[in-house]
């Protein structure tokens, strides 16, 4: 005769396999830049000691010691008037530091073996919006930032750009902020506890 799971046990299996699909699904890893503002800060409209700030997510599986780094999954840099997100940059890379002296160009950065570091000179640009001739441009690296609001990247890595003027500068550095589940991970481990607990609590009731 075939026997049925009671719901006890109906429970713990939609638990386990909800915990299961949640460790298989992508996590986001965020690194934080935080800053403070040194010469030409009216540039971007701040004073001397102003803050600056951003954030930039990878997906932790697509980070693989020894390769290049991923498309991020967002992106943030606001750095007085300068401001650029995911949705805004049309320019974006990340190069290895330290990088060598002009008129060397820097290269691609590499994902190292230890994601608590992230030693990169983020540089971000948008395309210029008319009548403006230029756009938006920020370099975060550790222990220097540029931020420009006259500026337009020349390629696509923002590797060489035409600024229009001194850019504001500063100091600043990247830490590791969190590693969290994404929104979908959360979403089945709550629906399979949710689910746990009506199939428990029928159980009591019948």
């Amino acid at each position: 005769m075939m026997r049925f799971p009671t719901p006890a046990s109906f429970a713990a299996l939609l638990v386990i396999v909800s915990i299961g699909w949640g460790y298989s699904e992508t996590h986001a890893i965020t690194y934080t830049y935080a800053g403070t503002c040194t010469d030409n800060c009216d540039r971007v409209g701040l004073s001397p000691g102003g803050a600056v700030s951003g954030s930039v997510s990878f997906a932790d599986a697509a980070l693989v010691p020894g390769s290049g780094y991923p498309a991020p999954l967002a992106l943030s840099l606001d750095f007085g008037v300068v401001h650029i997100t995911q949705a805004t940059a049309t320019h974006l890379g990340l190069f290895a530091t330290p990088e060598p002296p002009f008129p060397g160009l820097p290269s691609p950065a590499v994902v190292g073996t230890n994601l608590t570091s992230f030693a990169v000179d983020l540089r971000a640009g948008e395309d210029p919006v008319p009548p403006a001739t230029g756009a938006d441009f920020v370099s975060a690296a550790p222990g220097l930032w540029f931020a420009h609001p006259n500026a337009t990247c020349i390629t696509s890595d923002c590797s060489l750009e035409d600024a229009r003027g001194l850019p504001a500068t500063g100091s600043g550095a990247w830490s590791l902020t969190s590693s969290v589940p994404e929104p979908s991970t959360v979403s089945l481990l709550s629906t399979g506890l949710l689910g746990a607990a009506w199939l428990l609590r029928t159980r009591r009731r019948s």
